[in-house]
């Protein structure tokens, strides 16, 4: 994919902005690999890697200058809500990351990276910019970002030349639970020397059966707006500081928050503060460790009681007989809210899954987090829609619900896939 032309000199000249097309798979990869190590090398270096050039241009908008002249990239959000924003990443920010992973993890620095996330989002770019700055060997998984399906074989035969160097890599919660599947796809993940999942919160049940085979994994909480994960197993790495306020906001503080978002001076205002950034998210922090609730637009009030749907979504994969599983609230006249969950049963789930096993299911919602957190109906489904990061895709999950899913009504889905 070409990236389109930027007005002339906008790549050396520090004022504006270069749009960089980044095709799916390896070839894109190499692509970012050669601007990131432009940027560590040129002050003046400015890019926006993009998958879709087409639709980025209006998001970012080459043609004006940089408000920050420290912007090194400007790296999307998922656009989840349908209004992705552009992050400024500055040079200082990539380093100061770079530094607290080394910090962290001095016995990786040189580990061979493994490249599995888009390299447009934080997770993939991250690895890729770290890869650069520590002069770390690197193989990427060829079906990113949706060149070809990941799968247990296309790992393993990624990491299979560096295997025995005993290799790193970023993965979200799905791919864990792919390779959790099947014999090849657990070798593969304990030849790893450290697994970090984020980009979503990962089910218990999934991280203790992979603790329990041995495997080295490592959850990771934080944003584009961090350049990626900044809180590691709930604790901050060296350098971050955590705080949250009285209504349970999380704030992250550092040299790892970005500079703002591109051509939002309003939210940029809002959202970052000195060399802090205040998140979406809702938690709870001790002074040692963070624990994190959900988006602070996911808690639902259902007759007067707050609900996050973060904490139903972990009680159904919690259960054992759900995979996967992505709760869907709606505006009710007389509740408040009222949730829908659409799940994909796992595939040692006992049947029949009619209305006993949902029933079941409800009923281990109901102990965990109460009767009114127990969604009205549950739907089976054979997949759930991601987005490229690896994030659940919560506008397409609600038009998989039946028409009918705003009334009032009980309407307990008993089929099965």
């Amino acid at each position: 994919m070409p990236a389109p032309a930027s007005p002339p000199g906008s790549d050396t000249d520090g004022s504006l902005l270069s749009v960089v097309g980044v095709p799916p798979g390896a070839a894109g990869a190499r692509i970012v690999r050669d601007r990131v190590e432009q940027v560590l090398t040129s002050p003046t270096a400015a890019f926006a890697l993009v998958s879709d050039p087409e639709s980025a241009i209006a998001v970012v908008r080459p043609e004006l200058p940089l408000e920050d002249p420290h912007t090194a990239l400007v790296v999307l959000t998922s656009g989840s809500t349908g209004d992705p924003k552009g992050v400024c990443w500055s040079r200082e920010n990539l380093l100061a990351m770079a530094a607290m992973w080394r910090d962290r993890y001095p016995d990786s620095i040189d580990a061979p990276r493994v490249v599995a996330l888009p390299v447009t989002t934080a997770g993939g770019l991250g690895m890729v910019v770290r890869a650069v700055i520590d002069g770390a060997p690197s193989v990427v998984v060829p079906s990113i970002a949706g060149a070809g399906r990941f799968t247990s074989e296309v790992f393993a035969e990624t990491i299979e030349p560096v295997a025995e160097a005993g290799p790193v890599v970023s993965l979200v919660p799905t791919q864990v639970a792919l390779l959790m599947r099947d014999r090849l796809g657990r070798q593969a993940l304990r030849t790893m020397r450290r697994v970090f999942v984020g980009g979503a919160a990962a089910p218990d049940r999934l991280l203790t059966e992979a603790r329990d085979l041995g495997i080295e994994i490592v959850t990771t909480y934080g944003m584009t707006e961090t350049c990626g994960g900044c809180v590691h197993d709930g604790t901050p790495l060296d350098g971050v500081s955590v705080r949250v306020d009285h209504g349970g906001r999380i704030h992250l503080s550092g040299a790892m928050c970005a500079l703002g978002y591109r051509l939002r001076p309003q939210e940029t205002t809002e959202s970052f503060i000195g060399d802090t950034f205040v998140t979406g998210d809702v938690g709870s922090w001790d002074g040692h460790r963070l624990s994190v609730l959900g988006r602070i637009d996911d808690v639902v009030q259902i007759r007067g009681i707050n609900v996050a749907i973060g904490a139903v979504e972990r009680a159904i994969v919690d259960s054992g007989l759900v995979r996967e599983a992505v709760v869907v609230p709606f505006d009710d006249d007389i509740d408040g809210s009222h949730l829908h969950a659409l799940v994909i049963p796992a595939h040692d789930a006992p049947g029949p899954r009619g209305r006993e096993w949902i029933q079941t299911l409800s009923e281990a919602v109901g102990e965990q987090l109460g009767r009114i957190a127990v969604p009205r109906s549950i739907r089976p489904v054979a997949v759930l829609p991601y987005l490229p990061g690896g994030k659940i895709d919560r506008r397409t999950a609600r038009t998989l619900l039946p028409p009918d899913a705003t009334s009032s009504e009980d309407r307990t889905e008993e089929k099965g896939t």
